[in-house]
């Protein structure tokens, strides 16, 4: 089933390939893909599977197998609060899954809400913060707009 948390599962696959340099689940085809994400993440429980997918027939594993921690994964190849970003986005179960406004406002981005950040060229930062009204009304409902934007100071 669709959702906004399949495109922050995705987030999380190129946010951690950013940092490692190559994609975190690297499979050459979909059972091979998944048994690499088993491998990081453990052997999905009967629930967690049920909840990625509803018509879920019963994918056996032979042994469980237990998941690596991110700090692992990364090898000091990013900060804490990447590793915790990403220890929010990547869960089986799409409901455990952080929303889009709340991986907004982690603490990861807040180095984008300082005045005056520049890239390091330099020049200026992109628009970042150019939300439609809805996205506004959205985050002003889960109160997490004060925390999105940038302050004035």
């Amino acid at each position: 089933i669709y959702s906004k948390a399949i495109d922050v599962w995705s987030m999380g696959c190129v946010m951690v390939e950013l940092f490692l340099g190559r994609p975190v689940f690297m499979g050459q085809s979909r059972e091979h893909q998944l048994v690499e994400i088993v491998k990081k993440l453990g052997t999905p429980t009967k629930d967690q599977m049920q909840k990625m997918n509803p018509d879920h027939r019963g994918l056996k594993f032979a042994h469980p197998i237990k998941g690596q921690s991110w700090s692992t994964i990364f090898r000091g190849k990013a900060p804490v609060d990447a590793i915790d970003l990403v220890s929010q986005v990547l869960q089986y179960d799409p409901s455990r899954r952080i929303t889009c406004f709340k991986a907004l406002a982690h603490p990861f981005f807040d180095e984008l809400r300082k005045p005056g950040v520049k890239l390091a060229d330099g020049k200026a930062l992109p628009p970042l913060f150019n939300f439609t009204d809805s996205e506004v009304k959205q985050s002003r409902k889960m109160n997490l707009m004060d925390k999105i934007m940038p302050t004035s100071k």
